[in-house]
């Protein structure tokens, strides 16, 4: 082949290369080039807060397209981030080309002199601050400014009353106002529901607000917002209402606006508590917290001054609410308790007095034997695991009412030792609280229910013997151990003086009889009181 020829071939391989060759450094050359206007088909805004811009270049928003696009051209190319921008929320912005879609991230800051950008390839750029500063006087950075979240009204439950109309302004970094646009609004009228009373309030406080009161076609108020108080809400209805609410242009804010709002809302009346007894009790002893005008009762909050270290329970029974709020022997004695019960609009605080009590000693004269067999550590951690379990649930359904049965009184039962006693064994020198009452009698005799419940538990440990427990509602319990025999199954529902065992002396104990204990939850409560006049409740009275 002479030298002529050679060349012929190769420039003939290089032809049918060379556009190839074209296109890859065509390529290259326009994968590094920042996006520019005139690729662009499209392009999508998602700000931090979540909100997406979707923008044609062929429509009106070709000018946000075009400063994109020379925020892009004329950026200052840098090594990184500043450290303060690492982790930070950003702008992405997507891209749409005939050829590709590529993902742009922009740290845009109300300081102009602060804004960057990171392209498809991890390469940061520094945005001019004349671009910069443009962009972050257009409503696309609304997420930059704290006052472009337009107010909201609520219930006190939290709710959002929605709008009928609103318009919002906020000031961007060069001064001007910006309507914030595309707020949510509804039509018609919307119902809500406001616990105790007529309650509402707006996360930014209005200049003014004109609010109109309808009970059905009847005006009953036309006032201002802070005059509501003086409808008197007594039993729960439905209302209309209508607001008309202002936030002035000022210099000294960022924001004003105005807003209304048409809409119904059924109004529950303030709630009331009340105790079930207005006399003092003794520790040990517990107290039936009720309440009316309570539509939802896991939001009653309580606290106790001083503290009772007891979060009470409460349970719906009609157009009542109740909680049973025992006052432990354990605790350091007060001669009174300041509860706060707050529910809606309602505040209120409520006085317990308590009489101050002494509690006895009890030598138990019983064989050390015994004491190794049933009171062991091992009988001890069996029972309290047990009664931990037992002692977290409680029934809805209030089952007791009435007196509750007296064996003392009523059977002729003799006392052997009181709840909240200091026992002391004699064999071991061992001393404890006693946590209820021990009862003696002839073995084999039936023992009855003291109220009407339900079955939770029936069996035998090493500390209890054979044992029956009752919950008689809203987390009272009754605890009958030692028993000889057991007559009940668990589930079974009983009745006052409804035979639940025998008498016997099984387990930790040195006679024939029984020992009742009773718990609010799992605070062990007095029976004495419930002798004379069962659980006394507010409805009762």
């Amino acid at each position: 082949m002479n030298v002529k020829k050679l060349i012929i071939s190769i420039l003939c391989v290089v032809a049918l290369f060379l556009p190839t060759y074209l296109a890859i450094a065509s390529y290259a050359i326009n994968r590094d080039a920042p996006v520019s206007a005139k690729g662009i088909d499209r392009m999508e805004i998602a700000d931090p807060q979540g909100s997406v811009f979707k923008i044609a270049a062929s429509e009106d928003g070709n000018d946000i397209v075009a400063l994109f696009s020379e925020m892009n051209e004329n950026s200052v190319p840098r090594s990184e981030l500043p450290a303060q921008l690492v982790g930070h929320n950003f702008y992405k912005v997507t891209f749409h080309t005939g050829k590709k879609t590529v993902d742009y991230k922009y740290y845009f800051s109300a300081d102009a002199e602060q804004c960057y950008y990171v392209d498809e390839l991890g390469a940061v750029h520094q945005i001019r601050s004349e671009q910069a500063a443009k962009f972050v006087s257009t409503p696309y950075a609304l997420a930059l400014y704290a006052e472009s979240v337009a107010p909201v009204l609520r219930t006190m439950s939290g709710e959002a009353i929605m709008p009928a109309s609103i318009a919002w302004n906020y000031r961007a970094a060069n001064g001007s106002f910006i309507n914030r646009g595309g707020l949510d609004t509804v039509s018609g009228v919307s119902a809500y529901t406001m616990d105790g009373g007529i309650s509402f309030d707006f996360t930014i406080p209005p200049d003014s607000v004109a609010v109109k009161v309808y009970d059905g076609a009847t005006m009953i108020f036309d006032g201002s917002y802070d005059q509501l108080s003086a409808i008197d809400i007594r039993e729960s209805k439905k209302f209309t209402f209508e607001l008309n609410a202002n936030w002035y242009e000022d210099s000294t804010r960022n924001y004003h606006g105005n807003a209304s709002y048409r809409f119904e809302a059924d109004v529950v009346a303030p709630a009331e508590f009340y105790l079930g007894t207005s006399g003092p009790i003794e520790p040990g002893e517990f107290v039936v917290l009720s309440g009316i005008n309570v539509a939802d009762i896991s939001k009653i909050s309580f606290s106790s001054e001083p503290s009772i270290n007891y979060t009470p329970t409460f349970f719906a029974d009609g157009k009542y609410v109740h909680a049973l709020i025992p006052i432990s022997y354990d605790l350091d004695y007060s001669p009174s308790y300041t509860f706060t019960v707050s529910y809606g609009i309602t505040k209120q605080t409520i006085n317990l007095s308590v009489k101050e009590k002494t509690f006895g000693t009890h030598n138990y004269d019983i064989s050390a034997t015994l004491v190794t067999a049933h009171r062991n550590e091992n009988a001890l951690n069996t029972f309290d695991k047990l009664a931990a379990e037992l002692c977290k649930t409680a029934d809805s359904t209030r089952y007791f009412e009435g007196r509750f049965i007296d064996y003392d009184t009523d059977l002729k039962w003799t006392i052997v030792t009181g709840i909240g006693r200091f026992r002391t064994i004699l064999a071991t020198k061992q001393t404890y609280r006693h946590a209820g009452v021990d009862f003696y009698t002839h073995a084999g005799t039936d023992v009855p229910a003291v109220n009407n419940g339900r079955v939770i538990y029936t069996g035998t440990t090493d500390l209890s013997g054979k044992m029956v427990v009752v919950e008689h509602g809203y987390g009272l319990k009754s605890w009958y151990a030692h028993l000889s025999e057991i007559s009940v199954s668990v589930g079974d529902t009983v009745t006052t003086g409804q035979a639940v065992g025998k008498t016997g002396s099984t387990g930790f104990t040195a006679f024939s009889g029984t020992h009742l204990g009773m718990t609010v939850y799992d605070v062990p409560v007095s029976p004495y009181p419930l002798w004379e006049s069962g659980v006394e409740m507010y409805f009762n009275k």
